[in-house]
């Protein structure tokens, strides 16, 4: 697998990071940008990767390894503006939850949340989640850049 160099490729997907040159970005317009795009430039920015069909900041230009202590020993801010929410609705909507991850969901309560994983049909993992129960008979999963809304209506069926 290819290391995360300056300048071209990401480990993950082999998809393109944009690096940020005097300003000067060489941004895209069929990439979508969050909500907290212009946020994460004011913050300086220097690196974003297509994630998600999305631009999300990678680097700010700091030491990776002050990045490190900041997230092991401090806090760190993300733009997660490119994770999607599948919504399950109805009186199974827990159950199906509890189906679809690898932790137990059966005794989520409304307004609690649960980080887990979901795995496909042959126990790899597809997405790191957090689930969330906003309501009754109502579940968030908010996930990465699977198709989990597809993967959730093909195991309902």
């Amino acid at each position: 697998m290819p290391e995360l160099t300056d300048g071209h490729l990401s480990a993950r997907k082999m998809e393109p990071v944009v690096a940020v040159e005097n300003n000067r970005q060489p941004f895209f317009p069929n990439v979508r940008r969050s909500p907290y795009f212009e946020a994460t430039r004011a913050a300086g920015a220097a690196a974003y990767m297509v994630y998600n069909h999305m631009y999300m900041p990678i680097s700010y230009g700091r030491d990776p390894r002050e990045e490190y202590v900041a997230l092991t020993e401090r806090a760190t801010l993300w733009d997660v503006g490119a994770e999607r929410q599948t919504e399950l609705r109805g009186p199974d909507a827990v159950r199906l939850a509890d189906y679809l991850c690898t932790r137990d969901l059966s005794q989520l309560r409304v307004g609690r949340c649960q980080f887990t994983t979901v795995c496909d049909d042959q126990g790899r993992i597809m997405t790191e989640p957090i689930v969330l129960a906003p309501e009754e008979n109502v579940v968030w999963i908010s996930h990465g850049d699977v198709d989990l809304t597809l993967w959730a209506k093909g195991i309902a069926k």
